[in-house]
């Protein structure tokens, strides 16, 4: 990690009134933001000063994961549309298996769950978003890893007609990855938990 290390007495990245740069923000949303089932007051959240919203589609953990994520994912995606937002989705992956057939086989089965739900690519939407926060037990190599990740990419950008964009924090990418050309193509998000913007992840 490149930079000053994080001021936690600083402002959180919650309100862009709070942060002193200019920019384009947005939300991320999940099943988690809506305690007790309560919906988002998509308008509000647009007049706030928010453009974007990138939702939670699909999880690749559990079947009851999966399904909670497609059930928000059918509610917030219209809505959020509607209050004038540009919507994306995201995929949470929970990478498997023991051989590299079986990885290769899992990447394949839970890109195509994501397609599904994300549909095909329109101008005006953002790209489907693979999640990439879990590492897979027992221990993979960061080559087992980077080769499940490009094979979810390359087949959702099959399915969807568009490079999706991958996700994930700065130790994961250092630690568990490794470096590869083919990665170029796809857009790359990295997360910058909990600190002021100013002061953004390197890696």
């Amino acid at each position: 990690l490149i930079g000053p290390k994080p001021n936690r007495n600083r402002p959180f990245a919650f309100n862009p009134a709070m942060q002193r740069i200019d920019g384009i923000f947005g939300i991320d949303i999940s099943r988690w933001d809506h305690p007790g089932d309560k919906l988002l007051d998509f308008p509000k959240i647009n007049r706030a000063g928010f453009e974007y919203a990138l939702i939670k589609l699909s999880d690749g953990a559990t079947v009851k994961s999966h399904r909670l994520a497609g059930y928000w994912w059918r509610i917030d995606r219209p809505l959020a549309e509607k209050a004038g937002f540009l919507v994306g989705g995201y995929h949470f992956a929970y990478p498997r298996g023991t051989t590299a057939l079986e990885r290769r086989a899992d990447a394949l089965k839970q890109a195509q769950m994501a397609a599904m739900r994300y549909g095909k690519w329109q101008i005006g939407r953002l790209p489907l978003v693979l999640d990439l926060e879990v590492h897979p037990a027992p221990k993979w190599s960061p080559r087992e890893i980077t080769d499940w990740a490009l094979t979810f990419l390359e087949e959702a950008e099959r399915l969807t007609n568009q490079p999706p964009m991958i996700y994930s924090y700065a130790n994961y990418f250092l630690k568990h990855m490794e470096p590869d050309l083919r990665m170029v193509k796809y857009p790359l998000w990295v997360a910058h938990y909990g600190v002021h913007l100013g002061a953004p992840a390197q890696i």
